[in-house]
């Protein structure tokens, strides 16, 4: 299936409208996922003023990397040599992206997502052959860590684990303080 979260913001407040959801053959080509996005999509009325999509945590490894506070400010510049001997692909035909998840004794803990380029380019066509244009681009179970902006539930600074689980895998993400400390795709699923 592909899955969606319809909501309506405001200037104070996010508010969930439905969920929306289209099956499709898992075992037929690209073309029926793509169908099932289009699908989805056009099911939505009003058409939704922006698309936030996720790509498959399969095709990208999340890592933590921890960095002097001094030297934060050159995360970008010094990420990719950090992570080169992390990630199961070549750094250099990689997309990264990080952001800081918790500063102690001087140094600042940074979880960054990495996926190839040409596996970044692949989800981006496949979206446009659906005739989207995604605003942002999650990365596997990292991504789940969006629904503290719209789930008021899991909005806590305790821990909280949020499991995805399909038939093809599992998402796990732990969140503490509203933010993803943690997060794992597994190609195991229910």
């Amino acid at each position: 299936s592909v899955r969606g979260t319809v909501m309506r913001t405001t200037l104070r407040r996010s508010q969930i409208v439905r969920y929306v959801e289209m099956r499709y053959a898992h075992d037929q080509t690209e073309n029926s996922k793509i169908e099932a996005i289009r699908d989805l999509v056009a099911s939505v009325r009003p058409h939704p003023d922006q698309i936030i999509a996720a790509i498959d945590g399969n095709l990208t490894s999340i890592r933590k990397v921890n960095l002097p506070l001094k030297v934060a400010k050159k995360a970008d510049e010094l990420l990719p040599f950090e992570l080169e001997a992390l990630v199961p692909f070549e750094i250099e035909e990689a997309v990264i992206d990080h952001q800081p998840i918790e500063t102690q004794n001087g140094m600042v803990t940074m979880l960054a997502g990495v996926a190839p380029k040409t596996r970044v380019s692949q989800t981006l066509e496949m979206f446009a052959q659906a005739g989207i244009q995604p605003r942002q681009l999650g990365v596997g179970a990292a991504a789940l860590d969006a629904l503290t902006n719209i789930c008021e539930t899991i909005q806590s600074e305790a821990p909280q684990l949020l499991l995805d689980i399909r038939v093809e895998g599992t998402d796990i993400c732990i969140l503490q303080g509203n933010s993803c400390r943690f997060a794992r795709t597994l190609s195991v699923g229910s």
